[in-house]
């Protein structure tokens, strides 16, 4: 018998895939038999979607063999990402083939947290639902039901707002917050909008960073270092540069041109001093300040009064000749940006004043704020989780959030929740959060679900990526949308009114038509193509790549998405929707006041980053991410610390020993990595290990650093790092 290169190699595959979900737990020896057959009659094939690992949205392919996903790669067609991908986005598979993924809905049976549970149809899962909301509604008591959010977007946003919106209830809690998000309480601020701003990285001329991930995670890791190519080798004329302002040598900074170490959480006070610099040498710009800005004469007399020279250097750490030199330089170089990570509000504000300073608002190559999709309006934004401890719940869902791992003190969150009577959790997966419930109501993996993922590029042009299923369920759970359509038919008249559908498919395609309608953008393509289309429509011409809306969804499932690839620079009231329609600089009182206090039991600061691959620990239960970890210092599986190594002299630290850093909250156990990256008064600890839950890839490896972390107050904001001392084990 002869046999093919082709056959060969699908043969192997096949193998792999099934020694893969073996040994995983996925299927038992039992079930190998059945399925040796179906694989070995599958035929490739190739499925359209977007990733869901992190909140970039890229686009993929994945690669099926029968019905069974094998590989996934970039999708060519996809603004976002042109068919690359993170590691996040090809370890997908593994969310997928996780062996301790939930299998269908359960209840807990022994006390909150204990890990024990009890298999339940899933009308044995709703229906205490459904009397507990019963309950509440004849005691009129409805706002006593409250969502808590974290990957909120798209439809199942609205789906949610519209339920609560229905049954009564204003409690929407945010919990999306993620330090690699864009300053977006600095455009509430002074703009008036509350929205994630886009970078136009690509057109830049000089990039100044503060403390920005851009090349670890932000909104779209691979979107970031695509556009950072671009503006470091993308036009022959000029090279763009960048600096780097952060308190330790992180990838981003690694690749930069120029690092600046700052003391940690002082980020805000620098862009002070380089405003300073720009005001007292009149290196503003003068025709952008007096056409969309307001309050600049009061703001320029406030910072020259406040913030000298030599308290920034005092505060900072960094020599005054830098902060001029780097004030000159930013100032004369056009276009130039100032980004930042979504640091403590009055930080945020201070460096997005720079970009305002040198006209660097809704231009090329400066700061975007994207249009949005038309596909009908969004709830208001949430409450702070900070209102949690007031709102006296009784039911509390949990979609997509954990915050018993991923925010600061979870044991204090921990007894907030238990006080409440009823959780609920969405989760496919055994999370720390999810394992403290009541009941679990599990949603498909994001290789079996629907969904939609309205978001934009860097240059502001509005996207959206549609995720289809590439298989049918695998087991017995329920896309998280059509629980909630079936809890709304339960609860009858007016939250049934509300949400209408059958399934949330039946929703989507609705809202998918709402875009056919508008008739604007077009399917992906080429970016030509799609650019004229969309100029040909704004003079009322359409020449889109499909011809009816039939067409339009079956292009749409084909090519994985829509976009309108172009930016209204003249669209001034969008940028600032605020009274003044301009940029409103900042009082005093909304700018860094606060030094960074200095605490003589722990004279050093803990600094948490993000890692590409884990996403905060979203993806710590996937262990080809686990094992790529730490590249810089080629380290995985564990928690490290870094330490300068002249800190780690005086403290009698080695190499790779075992070491306690200790906060006012409690300790964390890990290994020492001496870095000279690393500022003398920090320790930096990476984000995603120290799960206590969430599978036996995730469990009991390493130290979560939230747990000693300050919580935010108003004497500690954000960005303000948490004081610790370090000894030996």
């Amino acid at each position: 018998m002869t046999i093919s290169r082709r056959e060969f190699l699908k043969d192997a595959g096949i193998s792999s895939l099934i020694l893969l979900a073996w040994q995983s737990g996925l299927l038992s020896t039992s079930e190998l038999a059945g399925i040796e057959d179906a694989f070995a009659r599958g035929e490739e094939s190739w499925v359209t979607s977007v990733c869901q690992q992190c909140p970039g949205a890229c686009g993929i392919r994945v690669r099926m063999i029968g019905s069974w996903p094998v590989s996934i790669t970039g999708n060519p067609l996809h603004p976002i990402n042109h068919k690359t991908l993170c590691p996040k986005g090809v370890a997908g598979l593994l969310s997928f083939y996780d062996p301790d993924r939930l299998r269908g809905p359960m209840r807990r049976v022994g006390g909150r947290g204990e890990g024990k549970w009890e298999k339940i149809t899933w009308e044995e899962a709703l229906a205490p639902v459904v009397k507990e909301l019963n309950r509440l509604r004849e005691k009129k008591e409805t706002d006593k039901v409250a969502v808590m959010g974290g990957r909120y977007h798209g439809l199942m946003r609205t789906l949610f707002g519209r339920f609560l919106e229905a049954y009564g209830s204003p409690n929407y809690i945010d919990n999306s917050f993620a330090p690699w998000q864009g300053p977006i309480e600095a455009l509430e601020k002074t703009h008036g909008i509350r929205v994630e701003p886009k970078w136009d990285l690509e057109r830049t001329r000089f990039l100044l960073s503060f403390s920005a991930p851009l090349l670890e995670a932000g909104s779209s890791p691979v979107e970031n270092l695509r556009g950072w190519a671009n503006l470091r080798r993308g036009n022959t004329a000029y090279r763009g540069r960048v600096i780097q302002v952060e308190s330790r040598l992180s990838t981003t900074a690694a690749k930069a041109d120029e690092w600046i170490p700052v003391h940690p959480g002082t980020e805000g006070w620098l862009a002070l001093g380089v405003i300073h610099v720009i005001l007292k040498e009149d290196l503003y710009d003068g025709y952008y300040l007096g056409e969309h800005t307001a309050g600049f004469s009061q703001f320029k007399n406030l910072v020259l009064e406040n913030y000298s020279h030599q308290t920034i250097s005092e505060v900072t750490g960094v020599p005054i000749d830098t902060i001029i030199r780097l004030a000159r330089e930013f100032a004369a170089t056009k276009p130039a940006l100032a980004v930042s990570a979504r640091l403590d509000p009055r930080d945020q504000i201070a460096i997005h004043t720079l970009n305002a300073l040198v006209g660097s608002i809704n231009i090329p190559g400066g700061v975007l704020i994207p249009r949005q999709a038309d596909t009908g309006a969004l709830p208001p934004a949430g409450k702070d989780l900070a209102a949690l401890e007031e709102l006296g719940l009784e039911v509390l869902f949990f979609y997509y959030t954990n915050p018993l791992f991923s925010n600061p003190q979870p044991e204090r969150l921990r007894e907030i929740f238990n006080k409440i009577p009823l959780l609920v959790s969405f989760s496919p997966f055994l999370d720390e959060t999810t394992n403290f419930c009541d009941l679990i109501l599990p949603d498909h993996t994001y290789l079996e679900r629907w969904q939609d993922h309205p978001t934009s590029t860097i240059q502001g042009f509005p996207i959206v990526g549609l995720s289809a299923p590439v298989r049918p369920p695998l087991y017995d759970t329920r896309h998280a949308g059509d629980t909630l359509l079936e809890l709304s038919r339960k609860l009858g008249d007016p939250v049934s009114k509300a949400l209408p559908w059958k399934d949330f498919e039946t929703a989507l395609w609705e809202k998918m038509q709402q875009l056919f309608e508008s008739q604007k953008g077009d399917l992906f393509g080429t970016e030509f193509e799609s650019t004229w289309t969309s100029f040909l429509s704004r003079g009322g011409w359409r020449s889109p790549s499909y011809s009816n809306l039939e067409e339009f969804q079956k292009m749409l499932r084909e090519k994985g998405g829509w976009w309108d690839p172009v930016y209204f620079y003249e669209d001034w009231a969008r940028v600032f929707p605020n009274q003044s329609g301009k940029f409103e600089f900042p009082a005093l009182k909304d700018l860094p006041t606060i030094p960074p206090r200095i605490q003589e039991d722990f004279p050093l600061s803990l600094v948490s980053y993000p890692l590409m691959t884990m996403t905060g620990g979203r993806n710590a239960n996937q262990a080809w991410l686990a094992d790529i970890a730490g590249p810089h210092l080629q380290i995985g599986w564990k928690t490290w610390f870094e330490l300068n190594p002249k800190t780690a002299g005086q403290l009698k630290i080695d190499e790779n020993d075992e070491i306690w850093v200790e906060s006012s909250n409690g300790r964390i156990r890990g290994i020492a990595r001496l870095y000279e990256g690393t500022d003398p008064v920090v320790v930096g600890v990476p984000l995603g290990f120290g799960h206590t839950a969430m599978g036996q890839w995730a469990k009991g490896i390493g130290s979560n650093p939230r747990a000693i972390q300050e919580a935010e107050t108003a004497e500690m904001p954000r960005g303000k790092m948490t004081r610790v001392k370090v000894y030996k084990v």
